[in-house]
Formats: C-alpha cells, sequence, structure tokens
C-alpha cells in the first residue's frame, strides 16, 4: 500500500510516538489497534476471532470495527470502511 508503514518492533511509548503522526489506522484486534483509535485516529479495525461489537475500537476520531468470528470482511467492504473515516 502506497505510503504505509509497517513499524518494526518497538516499546509501547515509542509504538504511540509513531502512531501520532498517522493519517489513518486498519488494523486487526490487538492493543495496538485500540492505542491508535485511541489517539484519535481515523481507525478501522478488523475483528476475525472476537466480536467486534463487544470490542469495538473507540476514540475521538471516527471508527468503524467490522467482523467477527467466523465473518472476516471481504477487502473491498474493509476500504469502503476506510473511505467512510476518512471522509
Amino acid at each position: 500500500i502506497e505510503d504505509s508503514v509497517v513499524a518494526p518492533r518497538s516499546e509501547l511509548l515509542n509504538i504511540a510516538a509513531t502512531l501520532s503522526h498517522a493519517k489513518l489506522l486498519v488494523g486487526v484486534d490487538t492493543g495496538l489497534a485500540h492505542l491508535g483509535a485511541a489517539l484519535g485516529l481515523p481507525s478501522v479495525g478488523v475483528f476475525v476471532s472476537t466480536s467486534a461489537q463487544q470490542y469495538a475500537l473507540t476514540g475521538d476520531g471516527p471508527c468503524i470495527s467490522v467482523g467477527g468470528p467466523g465473518a472476516c470482511p471481504r477487502v473491498d467492504y474493509v476500504l469502503a470502511c476506510v473511505k467512510k473515516v476518512l471522509s
């Protein structure tokens, strides 16, 4: 993905500093996705083994959580969600 960054393994404080410069976060249901949302980033959480409703991303920026156990969302749907949180 053009202009995307996969950050190297680092301490949480350094990861938070890196995330604070991001324009968008798309991630699976991990603490880092929740951290990005909590920092106010436009965020899309892709859930595949936990409930997107129960563990939805929350923050001051726009957040959408999709998928769930046995309901892996299609790429085109995730991209539509990306467009929505960026608009």
